[in-house]
Order: C-alpha cells, then structure tokens, then sequence
C-alpha cells in the first residue's frame, strides 16, 4: 500500500524507450513517497521534514505529474510562518530547527517565491500571491539588505552560517560553484519573479521595484563575476582552503556547468551573450566526457540550458545516458525510485555510502522531467493557467539504435483540459499529434522549412482552414489553433 497525500495524477510521459519510461516512473512514484504533508526530501530515514531547496527545484516538475494546488496551498502556509524576523525563508518548514545551527540557505530560502510563483503560473491562481505577498517583500528586502545596497553576493557573503556560504550546489562533483554567485543569481531570479507577481495582482509600483532590482543585480554580477571573454569567474583565493564550505577542498571556481546552466536558465546574461554560454557548457561537458556534475542546483536547469542554446542534441544525450552518473545509470541498476546522490551506487564501489546518508528515494534529481515536458515533449505555458502554451517538442536525433527515441507522448490535464503532445518518427518523416483544450490557444512548432511539406488533418497547411495562422521561422512552420485534436504530418 502506497501512502501519500491526496495528489491526483494529472501528467502521463511515454516512449518506445523502456529506460526513459522506468524512469518516469521512478520520478511519479518519488514524488508520491515523499508528498505527505510536507515536501519531504526522503521518507526512510530522520530527516523527513520539508526541505526547502529540494521543493524549489522540484516543483515544476511536481505540477506536470500530480494536482499539487491544495499540497503547496497548505505547505506555503509552514514556509510563512517559518519565515525568520530577518526575512530569510528557513531550511525547512515547518519549523522549529532540529539542529542549533539550522537558519537559511542560498538556493533553499527561495522555495518563499519560487514554489508560490509555480502555482499562480500552473493554475492562474492569484490567491497564494495575495496572502503571501508581504512575506515575499520581506524576503527581497532581506536580500537588498544582506547585500548591503550593492545588489550583489560577493565571495563569503554567507560565510556566517553553517555550513558557510550554505548548502551550494549540493551533492555536486568537481570544484564547486561558488555559493555566493549562485545566491547572486537567486537574487535575480526572484526579483523578477516578484515583478510578474506584482503585475498580476496589479501592484504597479512594487512591479516596478523589482524589476529595476532584476537589472542592478545582473548589471553587478556581470562586473563582479564575468571575464572579459565572457566567461563566470570568482576570486577562488577568497575562499582559502575552503574549510567549513560543503566540499570547500575541492576548490572553488566560476567556470562551472553549474554556473552557466543557471545564467542561462535565469536569464542573468544578456540575450547576445548566451551563444557564448552555451557554447561554455557544451564545452566543459565535453571536457568531462559528455558526464554531467551538476547537483542539485544545477541538475534542473542544464538539459534545459543546452536546449535554449542550440544544444538539443547534448542534453539528448545526457538524458539517454547509461554511465555514471546519470538517470540512464539508476535504471539500468534496478532503480524504481530516484536516488539521492548520482553515485549512491556503482558497480565500481557498490553501496558506498553509509546508509544514514543514502537515500534511494529523494525527488530533487528528478526535475529533470522539467525538460522531459518542457522540452522532449515541448509543451510550454506561455499564459498563467495554460491559456495559452506552445508545444515544440525537440526531436530526439537519429543515429542512437535502440537507446534512442522513435515515439514519444506526452499529455499533462490543466484547468481547460488536456494537453497532448505526440511525436512519431516515420519513414517518410514526422507524425505530430496534439490536443488542444477548450478555451485555449495553442502554437505548434513544427520543425519544416516550408507549409507545403505540412499536412493538417490530412490536408495541405496552405488550404486547411483549421489553422489560424502560419509562419516560417528558424527553421520552423509555427501554426496558431484553437480546441481541438490535430494531427501534422511532415513529409522529408
């Protein structure tokens, strides 16, 4: 018997592939385990409390598979009232602390904004926003405070917590991605989540704020935290021998996957500069032989990342992998749930780690469905609700055999209806199948270069008049529909 809250299943993910569609699985079926009551991060050992930076991470994802409105409307209600006097959002929530030294975190204290944006976003609900907006301000003037005006986290900026500078890029591999430039990022992030709240309860003036704060804080990160070619670095002498950081041995560096996937995904570069950003992640992926060593701060955003950057076929590959580490490699191993460290077992090492800190069902790894809807499948809200979306699936590449994908369906039930988004590889080219609920428009982006090679619903894309309107751009024929099922067929 399987105990969890009540989250209905709304989200269903399939393939031709057998690993891609266990893993799935083993990222429902976690997220299950540990939605009860709270976000836990594991349900098996004495941690089950809420962590917050596993929840922030997560919670996209959470809404592609499971109704979570009424699960994040009761556990946004722990996280307020376990917002410190300061403004920081805790560890945790509920509270109080287990250990003495348990305060905040970068990159855990922003699940205050980032879980209740997720919801107005998924639901079009404006409620959490309106009841929780003066704990979200207090949080962003903690922050415009703790930068002490300078709108920017410089090295050991969060030196006095503990562990210093917080949990980081948790579980990671290689040299670290300074915390302080990741909280910088955060900052950024958060603002500019604050001001599309604001604007969507009609505070004009608090819209406003953060917006001119989103713009100081990427202005002093480029200044602080960019080289002259374009490339993230850090004072790594500021860190010294890096003692009371998580894995502070090993060194600290700007140059990260880690610190490029989140630029890119928090859109804290200027839009002519992420070619460059992206070419600096494919790069450093490829120097660790096509390996990701990203944690849990970077592990959501870097098949994103790479596919926002022209890299399709990267993040492809790292998602179909089945090397350690990689989500290929859990399943390969028996894994029916998602672990919570890359490596908590290898063939080469076994079973590691001591068991108090090994859990083989903590969902933070598993954001990577983030991409697997947003992006394989390319379903992507573009109006607060699914009003509005675009679906653009990004076609896995040929050339993989039997560890690629020929077939992919996808479909996620939002306030209207469901969407479906379905692609087949076929001889004579592409079969794209979609649905469209009431209510709702939709843009397909269909990778052709011209509407003559388009069926609709078995008739040419020039004559049908189901179509709205059709357009040519970036190597796709991108059509506007209203309800209804539709069909594309693109001949090569």
């Amino acid at each position: 018997m399987a105990i969890g809250s009540d989250t209905p299943k709304v989200g269903s993910f399939e393939t031709d592939n057998a690993i891609v569609n266990q893993l799935y699985s083993n990222i429902d079926w976690t997220q299950r385990a540990n939605y009860v009551d709270i976000p836990t991060d594991c349900p098996q050992r004495d941690e089950r409390i809420g962590w917050t930076g596993d929840a922030q991470v997560y919670v996209k994802s959470a809404t592609f598979n499971r109704d979570v409105a009424s699960f994040f409307t009761k556990w946004v209600v722990d996280l307020n009232d376990g917002q410190y006097e300061s403004g920081a959002y805790p560890l945790y929530a509920p509270r109080p602390n287990l250990r003495k030294t348990d305060t905040f975190s970068p990159g855990w204290m922003e699940a205050g904004i980032i879980c209740p944006y997720q919801i107005y976003r998924t639901y079009g609900d404006t409620r959490m926003i309106r009841e929780g907006w003066s704990d979200m301000v207090q949080f962003m003037d903690f922050l415009d405070s703790r930068s002490k005006g300078t709108y920017l986290f410089k090295e050991n900026a969060f030196a006095d917590i503990d562990p210093k500078g917080g949990f980081g890029d948790w579980l990671s591999f290689g040299k670290k991605t300074p915390p302080d430039m990741l909280a910088s990022f955060y900052y950024a992030y958060c603002a500019d989540l604050m001001a599309e709240m604001a604007g969507a309860i009609g505070n004009t003036k608090e819209q406003e704020r953060f917006i001119q704060t989103g713009k100081k804080v990427r202005e002093a990160i480029r200044k602080h935290y960019v080289d002259p070619q374009g490339r993230f670095k850090c004072d790594a002498a500021a860190y010294g021998n890096g003692a009371g950081y998580v894995d502070g041995s090993l060194g600290f560096t700007g140059h990260t996957q880690t610190a490029y996937a989140n630029a890119i995904y928090m859109s804290i570069i200027d839009p002519e500069d992420r070619k460059k950003a992206g070419e600096n992640l494919a790069a450093l992926l490829r120097e660790n032989g096509d390996k990701l060593g990203t944690g849990f701060l970077g592990a959501k955003p870097l098949l994103p990342a790479l596919s926002a950057t022209g890299h399709s076929d990267l993040a492809y590959k790292l998602f179909l992998s089945k090397e350690s580490p990689s989500w290929g490699f859990e399943v390969e191993n028996g894994s029916t749930t998602i672990w919570e460290r890359w490596d908590s077992y290898t063939k080469e090492d076994g079973f590691k780690y001591n068991a108090a800190m090994n859990s083989f069902s903590h969902y933070a790894f598993g954001a990577v469905c983030e991409w697997m809807f947003g992006n394989a499948a390319g379903i992507v809200m573009t109006k607060p609700g699914f009003e509005t979306f675009d679906i653009r699936p990004e076609i896995a590449p040929d050339g993989m055999g039997n560890d690629g994908i020929s077939h992919l369906k996808a479909s996620t039930r939002t306030i209207n209806g469901i969407i479906v988004s379905e692609w087949d590889k076929t001889d004579d080219g592409l079969d794209i199948r979609v649905s469209v609920p009431v209510n709702t428009f939709s843009r397909v982006h269909i990778p052709a270069s011209n509407d003559a090679d388009v069926l609709v619903n078995n008739t040419l894309l020039s004559s049908s008049k189901l179509v709205l309107s059709a357009e040519k751009k970036d190597g796709h024929v991108i059509v506007e529909i209203g309800s209804g099922v539709y069909e594309f067929i693109v001949k090569r």
